[in-house]
């Protein structure tokens, strides 16, 4: 029994498709194309799946699902008779295989990489814990075809571990801009690809725009089963292309039958056999040949290599087709003829399209619709008309119409080729042989076959067919060789500038080096090490000091990156990291308690207390910790209490002891055991008390301390560091040498300029200079209200990583910019917590990617699953891409391309307490956990310009500062002014707004507009 399967189609939760489609108009949809199995299309979205739930049943024989007997009366279609087994059914109904199609967006080898990928379960149940894993990544409710910052291979590798039994199958491999291959995102091999999981690849979707003749001129994909599906995003795009097989059908049986293809040896004994593909004439894929849509220019391959793929009227680049990408990678002439058991591929015009040219009306037309229906009811399904009935038996039908499937069956098509978003053509006939058609009989068929007279009275249409064009040589001045990225090269990478050299080289010290953004900082240190370790230091006594475990771990890569194998490298970590190493090894059952452990039980000592109160004194103790300074009498009384609380669990300790141990214990330390070189990172961060423990590892001159940082990022202040390092410094070592670092080789010049003028003149580090010439776009815009800022920066970000399908890219509007990005080189940063929540719902709601770790922290510690969800979830945020959301103290040291700065009131940036708070004594309490006691007691308005200042210098290339007019936070309505910031900066940015409309809604305008 030969059976037709249509494996990659979408339902109505995608983007961009038809809102009819259901599965009971699906199921009568496959029955009139005659197809037998039907992908259900987007299991990963939640609607859908509980859909597929109700309205789908096993089928018992095949393993499938079918429609439920109340579903199929829905789509008017026969229902289970009592007793009737399975195959009955099949008749009628389709059988569902689940499937769903994900968008991955991230960055490999320095490049944005989108290709689409599908995705097909055994079971639902398969599909549920696909579904549920990849929940964790991205979000999975705002459409169909999910977008994850997931690199292709972490995805196979995820569905694997979910469903042993899945299979992941790459999409339309040739699209430009969402596919394997693609000319614009894609790759260059498979492996590049998937690396060590590209075994588990067997088969590849060739997508409308090419045909396995195409496909087999590229050796290394002769292992691989080539298939072909409509990808429909309507019931009447259904089996446009689709998949041949013999047997019976079942998940095991169909992809064991590709499996069993791509290894060129068919099993005799097995349920299936793939028998090949119904192809859609390529020519009339949307991005067959070269072109641009705008300006009405279509080219050949070689065409478009003549002018260096340059558009020759608006002077930008062309939109690379599939053909022209398909002959960079090909190793043949032309497609062989001669590799075992290739399946057959077979020309398929809709019959809509046949009928169209045949009755000279549109394919929609009433005229076209009847007699469509009227043939279907006489000859059969579609696609049992087009591919399997004798000629002879439509012929004896309809003369013309069996002739256009003759034609059509043996490939004597007249093809125009598609580009740029634009369908090509296929028709059967000549404008001539219309004419003639409709005037009277057809007896000239009997005397000419094909249309050896049409190209004497009819100029040709091009034919690009891949069996058409012969492949120009690689020698050709006009063809372009096949392109090859060049590895990512950051700076760390790159040769040491003559003002980095001189820095890491200063000797012996004490020495300061100021480095603004982007200078290399952590390049400079671990390059000081090597230098280090070059002229003889023991490693053992030298000790590399962070601000935080996160720069410690960077530091440490780097350095086994640098010193591949050295037995020792010297020691990177922070001072808490250091203290509780030497303290857990003389006492083994010491316990630390994280700051909330450790305020929480400071408010059970102190339990009379508001929790106001209790906030005020926890941090005024710490201040007082890390200031070395005396403790108010009320402060020393509570904070006693809660010394004595930990005290009565032994080995209980916090942060603070930590120090305390290791301020004795270096007093302790004889001189010949301390280091001789102490390296510290991002020095302005340190509190008094970190710097006298430095001061306390090196001898009283200082000789070997050599520390970098940039004081125009001193954000701290509220944890007791100082913003100027270098007095501290001075009054430790007079003779302290100072030198600049000013070339920042992260940001473009526009982004430098805009972060010097905030500072008003005023930075540290002196001038800063570009090292790279990147263009840079800045903008300003004023909302209505928070949630209208929210929605236009989720759409702004929606621009910046471009269409996710092509259907999607074919409404793009004309204001979006070319260049893309990719969801982890965005940036989203904000003054307080309490503004993430609406950020990241508009971002979910567009189907962004995004992570907001303040917030995830917050639901992991509630959630009520095991220690294996959580550090499933946390490996699966690992390695996807999200744009991030964070504060602005959290994001200092990351770098991103894009940077959005949202809340630019004065209020928030520089933050006021009462400008926010606004109650009086003996109100209500407002949960402002977000603003520390510190902060709501006073504003330090020149810390929260270097905080802006690390905002700005986050970014490489694009900065968007945005306020509202209106904003809700902490249960109030606000209206504030904007940030006095924004008057220093603002006439170096585009400026837009957003205008409230009186009607029932407010446009949203794009930044781009």
């Amino acid at each position: 029994m030969a059976f037709i399967a249509d494996l990659h189609i979408h339902s109505r939760f995608s983007r961009a498709t038809s809102k009819a489609i259901t599965l009971p108009h699906l199921a009568r949809g496959a029955r009139d194309k005659g197809i037998n199995v039907l992908g259900s299309g987007d299991f990963t979205h939640p609607q859908w799946r509980e859909e597929l739930r109700s309205q789908l049943v096993l089928d018992e024989a095949s393993g499938l699902y079918r429609l439920t007997a109340e579903a199929g009366e829905a789509a008017g279609l026969p229902a289970m008779a009592a007793g009737a087994d399975a195959g009955d059914m099949a008749e009628a109904l389709p059988l569902f295989c689940p499937q769903a199609e994900i968008s991955s967006i991230y960055k490999r080898h320095g490049k944005v990489r989108k290709v689409h990928s599908l995705v097909f379960a055994p079971t639902l149940d398969d599909a549920d814990h696909i579904s549920q894993r990849l929940g964790r990544i991205g979000n999975l409710n705002a459409d169909g075809r999910p977008i994850l910052g997931l690199d292709c291979r972490d995805l196979l590798e995820l569905v694997l571990e979910a469903s042993p039994r899945a299979v992941l199958i790459p999409a339309h491999i040739w699209t430009p801009w969402f596919s394997l291959f693609g000319s614009k995102s894609g790759f260059d091999s498979l492996q590049d690809c998937f690396g060590d999981l590209s075994p588990y690849i067997f088969a590849l979707e060739t997508g409308l725009s090419s045909d396995p003749d195409m496909n087999r001129r590229i050796s290394a994909l002769d292992g691989h089963a080539l298939i072909s599906n409509s990808d429909a995003h309507s019931t009447a795009n259904l089996g446009r292309e689709a998949n041949f097989f013999s047997g019976t059908p079942s998940f095991d049986g169909m992809f064991g039958a590709l499996r069993a293809s791509a290894a060129r040896c068919p099993d005799p004994q097995g349920a299936c056999e793939f028998l090949g593909t119904l192809e859609f004439c390529p020519e009339e894929g949307k991005y067959h040949l070269d072109g641009h849509r705008a300006c009405n220019i279509v080219l050949e391959p070689q065409e478009s290599a003549a002018l260096k793929n340059i558009c020759p009227i608006c002077g930008k680049p062309l939109t690379i087709g599939v053909l022209h990408r398909v002959l960079e990678l090909a190793d043949r002439e032309t497609p062989p003829h001669d590799l075992p058991h290739e399946p057959q591929a077979r020309p398929v015009i809709p019959l809509a399209e046949l009928l169209s040219e045949i009755l000279g009306a549109g394919a929609q037309s009433r005229k076209v619709q009847e007699r469509h229906a009227q043939l279907l009811r006489t000859l059969g399904p579609e696609l049992h008309i087009l591919s399997i009935l004798p000629e002879t038996a439509i012929g004896a039908h309809w003369d013309v119409l069996g002739e256009a499937v003759s034609r059509m069956r043996r490939g004597d098509i007249i093809r125009k080729g598609g580009y740029d978003g634009e369908y090509g053509s296929a028709r059967v006939f000549a404008p001539d042989e219309l004419r003639r058609m409709r005037n009277g009989p057809l007896l000239f068929f009997t005397q000419k076959q094909g249309h050896e007279e049409v190209s004497e009275k009819t100029p040709p249409e091009k034919n690009a067919s891949a069996e058409g064009l012969k492949r120009p040589s690689p020698d050709a001045p006009c063809w372009r060789a096949p392109y090859v990225e060049e590895a990512d090269r950051s700076d760390k990478d790159a040769a040491l500038t003559g003002e980095q050299h001189a820095a890491l080289t200063v000797w012996p010290g004490p020495a300061l080096v100021l480095a603004g953004p982007g200078a290399g900082k952590t390049k400079i240190l671990v390059a000081r090490l090597q230098w280090l370790l070059e002229r003889g230091e023991d490693p053992q006594r030298i000790m590399a000091v962070t601000f935080t475990r996160r720069a410690a771990l960077e530091m440490r890569q780097r350095l086994a990156s640098a010193l591949p194998g050295h037995p020792s490298p010297p020691r990177c970590d922070t001072l808490h990291g250091l203290a509780f190493s030497i303290l857990s090894r003389r006492q083994p059952q010491i316990s630390l308690l994280s700051e909330d452990e450790a305020f929480a039980l400071f408010r059970e000592a102190n339990g009379s207390l508001p929790r106001r109160k209790q906030r005020a004194l926890w941090e005024a103790m710490s201040l007082a910790g890390e200031s070395c300074s005396t403790l108010a009498p009320e402060t020393a009384l509570h904070a006693e209490r809660y010394r004595q609380r930990k005290a009565a669990s032994p080995g209980l300790l916090d942060y603070q002891d930590l120090l305390d141990f290791l301020k004795k214990h270096l007093r302790e330390q004889p001189p010949g055991e301390r280091p001789l070189h102490v390296l510290v990172d991002e020095v302005q961060d340190l509190s008094p008390m970190q710097l006298e423990l430095v001061r306390d590892m090196l001898p009283p001159d200082g000789k070997g301390f050599f520390a970098i940082g940039d004081p125009d990022q001193a954000i701290y202040g509220f944890r007791g560091a100082r913003a100027h390092c270098e007095e501290a410094l001075r009054l430790f070592w007079p003779r302290l040498q100072i030198l600049q670092l000013g070339k920042s080789f992260r940001a473009g010049q526009g982004v430098l300029a805009l972060a010097q003028t905030l500072l008003k003149g005023r930075g540290k580090c002196g001038k800063l200079t570009a090292a790279k010439s990147l263009p840079c776009r800045l903008d300003s815009f004023v909302a209505p209200d928070d949630r209208f800022e929210a929605a236009t920066i989720a759409d702004n970000i929606k621009n910046l990583l471009g269409a996710t399908s092509h259907t999607l890219l074919d409404r793009r509007a004309a204001h979006s910019l070319e260049e893309q990005f990719s969801p982890g080189s965005i940036a989203v940063l904000v003054r307080l917590k309490s503004q993430m929540p609406l950020l990241r719902a508009a971002l979910e709601r567009e189907g962004i990617p995004c992570l907001a770790p303040a917030l995830e922290e917050k639901a992991v510690s509630s959630e009520a699953a095991g220690p294996d969800w959580l550090r499933e979830a946390e490996q699966a945020n690992i390695k996807a891409e999200h744009v991030q959301i964070l504060t602005l103290h959290a994001a200092k040291g990351l770098e991103f391309e894009a940077v959005f700065l949202p809340g630019l009131e004065d209020g928030i940036l520089p933050l006021r307490r009462p400008a926010l708070l606004g109650k009086r004594p003996g109100g209500p309490e407002t949960d402002d956990s977000d603003i520390s006691g510190a902060q709501q007691n006073q504003c330090d308005v020149e810390e929260e310009r270097r905080l802006l200042y690390v905002g700005l210098t986050r970014a490489a290339r694009r900065i968007f500062l945005t306020r509202a007019v209106n904003r809700r936070l902490y249960g109030r309505s606000l209206k504030l002014a904007p940030s006095p910031f924004l008057e220093d900066i603002r006439q170096l940015c585009h400026e837009g707004a957003l205008v409230s409309h009186r009607r029932s809604s407010t446009k949203t305008l794009s930044l781009f507009s």
